[in-house]
């Protein structure tokens, strides 16, 4: 008689867990039909930037091998349109140059890119080594241009708010690092946009 109600009293213990385990599995049912809910609006964009030759040497200017390029690729579930293109480097706070492609060859904005859709943007090398060109002048106005110029990131904009970035090549990286260098007259105040 003690052995049957030891081994129901256990039975009842042991029971009492399935309330609480078919809890649990409720809970996570619906947290996880939310997150694929929510998924179909994500902004899932890859950004590939660097530098490189290809099809592109009616622009190239004399003694340039390369362009800049910057390729996005819609990864998302949902259309994305792309507004923006900017340059922006983290140091404490974030600042950011919009540097628009004036080459033909370029995608032009906005464009609307479909799941699977690319877009690639196209700038001059000299736009970006160049002692005297925007960015160059940009960098060497920081506290820290070397830091600066290692913390530049490039960013596309979305209508819907969104923001996706990507570090620039090794090979970019290097070729900036060898024309910022701190100098005392190329410090100064530089108009900066910032989304």
């Amino acid at each position: 008689m003690l052995d049957v109600a030891a081994d129901r009293a256990r039975w009842q213990f042991l029971n009492s867990f399935a309330a609480w385990f078919s809890a649990a599995a409720s809970f996570t049912a619906s947290g996880v039909a939310l997150y694929l809910a929510r998924r179909r609006e994500w902004v899932r964009l890859r950004l590939r930037c660097g530098t490189g030759a290809s099809l592109y040497d009616q622009f190239r200017a004399p003694g340039e091998p390369t362009a800049v390029f910057v390729e996005v690729v819609n990864h998302g579930l949902e259309s994305v349109q792309v507004d923006g293109v900017l340059w922006q480097h983290r140091l404490l706070h974030k600042r950011s140059l919009i540097k628009v492609s004036d080459l033909d060859q370029s995608t032009k904005l906005p464009v609307k890119l479909a799941r699977g859709d690319v877009a690639t943007f196209y700038w001059k090398v000299s736009e970006f080594v160049d002692s005297s060109s925007d960015v160059v002048k940009y960098l060497r106005a920081r506290r820290f241009p070397r830091l600066s110029a290692r913390l530049l990131r490039i960013g596309l904009s979305t209508t819907t708010g969104g923001m996706a970035f990507a570090k620039p090549d090794p090979e970019m990286l290097r070729a900036m690092l060898a024309v910022v260098k701190p100098t005392s007259s190329a410090r100064g105040d530089h108009t900066v946009q910032t989304p």
